[in-house]
């Protein structure tokens, strides 16, 4: 479990730790009261609630229900690791930094390299001038 106690926090180490749990019973499954017992005992969850959170993780095609058992949808999952757990292995779930390995940068804009475009300056628009008060003057057309 995490140190922080926010709410947020809290929950989605609960959900990662449901998903590792399930992960672990590949390739059968669990049941839903097999979920619902282990999220009861280790965190303390009703019943209730875990079942919501295996309902949520269906929706969003993480969990799949095959034959009345529970099972994890691999490829969706390692992808939503790569997104929401930036900080872990998306394959084993275990934190990078406890396993000497090094933090992937997260960023919406993608890589440095892919940040850095071929760009030439001469393609930039130029900034008009601007004049006392700020106010744009007039180009001298050449």
């Amino acid at each position: 479990m995490s140190i922080s106690s926010d709410g947020a926090t809290v929950r989605r180490e609960r959900i990662l730790d449901m998903l590792q749990y399930i992960r672990g019973f590949t390739p059968r499954g669990l049941s839903l009261n097999q979920v619902q017992l282990y999220m009861s005992m280790a965190h303390g969850l009703t019943y209730k609630t875990s079942q919501q959170y295996v309902y949520e993780m269906q929706q969003g095609g993480i969990l799949m229900f095959v034959g009345g058992f529970v099972q994890v949808n691999q490829g969706n999952f390692r992808r939503l690791m790569e997104v929401m757990a930036p900080d872990r292995d998306p394959d084993t779930g275990e934190l990078r930094h406890m396993m000497g390995l090094p933090l992937k940068p997260q960023s919406l804009l993608g890589t440095p390299e892919e940040q850095e475009g071929d760009e030439d300056p001469e393609e930039k628009p130029r900034k008009r001038p601007r004049g006392k008060g700020g106010r744009f003057v007039k180009e001298d057309e050449d």
